[in-house]
Parts: C-alpha cells; structure tokens; sequence
C-alpha cells in the first residue's frame, strides 16, 4: 500500500529502524547495516524538507537495496522500504 502522507512515511521509517536495531542487537556490529540504518535516519530527520529528501534518493535507495540483500527473510521491511522509495520519487 503506498504511502501518502509525511507522517506516514516518518512512522514506516521509523518502525525500519527498530527493525534494523534488532537485526543489528542480534547479529552484531555489521557495517553496511549500520550505514543503511544511519541514511534510514536521516530520511526521517529530513522528512520535513523536500529538498534534502530528494537529494538523499540516491543514498536512500542504496540503503534499501543494502538492508534488502541482508535482511532477506522480512519482506514486509523490503516492501515498506520500496514504498518508501516510492514516496521520494512521487510525493516528496
């Protein structure tokens, strides 16, 4: 279901994050997860200011791919990541 709103996009982003911490609790320190966390953040951080969000897209979408690729047993993350792709190219 695609996202439509600012405040929906924070809460999908912010419930992406929590499940990275677990990931990240239970695995251990992985890099490129954490980095795909910390770009997740930002988005967040940044979901006021349209300008930011649309030049993170290209980062944004790396973390996605990154968290997609190691996380690869929660689709639910992975579609809710994409929508939020989606969300920066249509709505933001």
């Amino acid at each position: 279901m695609p996202i439509v709103s600012r405040s929906e996009f924070e809460a999908v982003v912010a419930q992406a994050c929590i499940k990275l911490d677990k990931v990240l609790y239970e695995r251990g320190p992985v890099p490129t997860l954490e980095d795909a966390r910390r770009t997740l953040s930002l988005l967040g951080q940044f979901s006021r200011d349209t300008l930011k969000l649309k030049s993170m897209r290209a980062t944004a979408e790396r973390a996605v791919d990154t968290v997609a690729n190691e996380i690869d047993n929660d689709p639910k993350l992975r579609e809710d990541l994409w929508d939020c792709l989606d969300y920066l190219d249509y709505r933001a």
